[in-house]
């Protein structure tokens, strides 16, 4: 699988980071995927233990959003043999 990563994913990965402790585990829960597929990890490994929201996202095509818990999303697009990352923060 290919990984590839919007221009924005990580100003708004840091953003998340600099909310404070309350932020921990979401922010690890996003950071995780990412470095993951940094070592060319397989889409299920890299994802793995990550829960999809229960609407989704209907407003972009092949959108992927999970919940990183405190309100917070990680957003993607997966289509064919490419996921890019979007977004990660609160909802």
């Amino acid at each position: 699988m290919e990984f590839l990563y919007y221009k924005d994913f990580l100003p708004s990965l840091n953003r998340l980071n600099g909310r404070g402790y309350k932020y921990n585990r979401p922010y690890n829960n996003a950071l995780n995927p990412y470095l993951l597929a940094g070592q060319n990890c397989d889409f299920d490994e890299a994802f793995a233990g990550l829960k999809v929201t229960k609407h989704g996202e209907k407003r972009i095509q092949h959108a992927v959003k999970f919940d990183l818990g405190r309100d917070c999303r990680l957003v993607i697009i997966k289509n064919d043999n490419m996921c890019n990352f979007l977004f990660a923060g609160i909802h």
